[in-house]
């Protein structure tokens, strides 16, 4: 049997505090601390279009590939709470990205 580590977190609050109102309120800030680490740790999803790989297939001919429009070759977009939360900051990949390019000044920004 699979618990939850929240389910857990949940009960051992509950019986902590003794209140349900409590409770909840642990569980979502120990919900929310977890939350914003793993945007630290993990700030980027795979692109949902071309499963990752940067690449689509055509459509007539099967063989020939292309840059997947919605994510730009990379495979990867902005997890929804980076965008949220962090609108104005840059990851550290992209940090890194744009100081190639600014290394290579002939390539477009």
């Amino acid at each position: 049997m699979r618990v939850s580590l929240f389910v857990l977190a949940f009960v051992a609050s509950l019986l902590l505090t003794k209140s349900l109102l409590g409770s909840l309120a642990v569980t979502g800030g120990l919900f929310a601390v977890l939350y914003l680490l793993s945007l630290n740790v993990r700030p980027f999803r795979t692109c949902r279009t071309c499963d990752g790989t940067g690449r689509h297939a055509g459509r007539v001919f099967l063989y020939a590939h292309r840059q997947c429009p919605s994510c730009g070759g990379s495979g990867r977009h902005r997890r929804w709470g980076n965008v949220q939360f962090r609108p104005n900051t840059r990851t550290r990949a992209e940090r890194q990205a744009r100081a190639a390019r600014l290394y290579r000044p002939n390539r477009p920004l």
